[in-house]
């Protein structure tokens, strides 16, 4: 029953552009939270595996504006569209989950949300990439240009074979991410999100796109396009805030 219903859920997701399927230990994630963390047991007791959900290139945006081009009206009103048209959408993948017989909670990475699991994290332990220099998660094929949009917690048996974890995207990397930076908040020490923020409130080009990410060496012809890059880019004191206690929280 499991692998038919999982197998279901990546082809339903697949069609919609959600191509990241990744799963993860809700076991060996809440082994690994920083403990000023909540994990994820306390968030959905029976969990015991992680199904992150998630996309690498354009292929879900894209999919997000065909519908807009039949649902004309589904963005007037609303604050974020994009976030509530993700909920929707992940709907579907829970109610899928509810019929196979699965218990499930659904979490999101959105500001509105305030929930401070790390979906990073998950994704570097379900074998979708590592984490680069410029803070971000590189994925082997996509790159820096992967979104992770969702996850179900959920209680079906962690029983999977994880994507080698030993990819390492920074090893003799030239590390162009750290001179295009013009904050200096990356460097071969780490990412410093202090400084990025800071840079975000000064430099107006910060506020639009990120270039450190911009000029990673991976998957440069997967980039987001320019109305998907500023959504993800956009930057609010809210959001400022967001990211500063999920950073104090998660570290």
């Amino acid at each position: 029953m499991i692998p038919n219903c999982l197998d279901k859920l990546k082809r339903f997701y697949d069609d919609i552009g959600f191509n990241l399927l990744g799963m993860v230990s809700a076991e060996e994630y809440d082994t690994k939270a920083p403990a000023q963390a909540p994990h994820i047991r306390q968030l959905f007791l029976e969990a015991r595996t992680v199904l992150i959900i998630g996309n690498g290139g354009s292929a879900f945006w894209q999919h997000y504006k065909n519908f807009l081009q039949r649902n004309p009206n589904f963005e007037q009103g609303r604050k974020d569209p994009f976030d509530d048209y993700t909920v929707l959408v992940l709907a579907e993948g829970e109610k899928l989950l509810r019929e196979a017989g699965f218990k499930t909670k659904t979490v999101y990475p959105f500001v509105r949300e305030k929930v401070w699991l790390s979906f990073q994290q998950m994704a570097v332990l379900a074998g979708l990439g590592k984490i680069g220099k410029h803070g971000v998660l590189i994925h082997p094929e996509y790159g820096p240009w992967v979104s992770f949009r969702g996850a179900f917690l959920t209680d079906i048996p962690f029983n999977f074979e994880i994507p080698d974890r030993n990819f390492d995207p920074c090893k003799d990397c030239p590390a162009p991410c750290i001179t295009v930076c013009p904050g200096s908040a990356v460097t071969d020490s780490g990412f410093n999100l202090s400084r990025c923020l800071e840079t975000k409130l000064t430099h107006p080009i910060c506020q639009q796109t990120c270039l450190s990410r911009f000029h990673c060496v991976y998957g440069s012809q997967y980039r987001f396009q320019d109305a998907e890059l500023k959504f993800h880019a956009r930057f609010t004191p809210e959001k400022a805030q967001y990211l500063s206690s999920r950073w104090d929280k998660n570290r």
